[in-house]
């Protein structure tokens, strides 16, 4: 049986192919030189499946988007208690854009 993946990323890369608003970062150089006409998207389960549809050829630099990953994996070797106390919280007490991955704290923090 075809996996149903394949089409729904496609659909979704063509809902937001349009959209042409914002503007490349031009503080961080390697968005700066960006080309962006360039889109992918890439879904991997659990399994090892993974699927791709755009341009999943083309390298991409992924910036932020990294540390949520990275903040999981500290937190599945040292556990939240020592990740907490190494990590720590920006001196306003909130992260920019906070997300937490904590059941009782704040799920999202909207840009003002």
């Amino acid at each position: 049986m075809k996996s149903p993946i394949p089409d729904y990323l496609e659909e979704v890369l063509e809902t937001v192919r349009l959209d042409q608003s914002g503007e490349l970062a031009s503080y961080i150089p390697q968005l700066a030189t960006a080309d962006p006409d360039r889109l992918a998207a890439v879904f991997a389960t659990l399994d090892g499946q993974v699927y791709g549809v755009g341009d999943v050829d083309h390298q991409f630099s992924i910036q932020s988007i990294s540390k949520p990953f990275v903040y999981a994996l500290a937190l599945a070797d040292r556990g939240f208690d020592d990740v907490l106390f190494k990590v720590d919280v920006e001196p306003s007490g909130e992260a920019f854009n906070e997300l937490s991955l904590e059941g009782n704290g704040p799920t999202s923090q909207s840009d003002d």
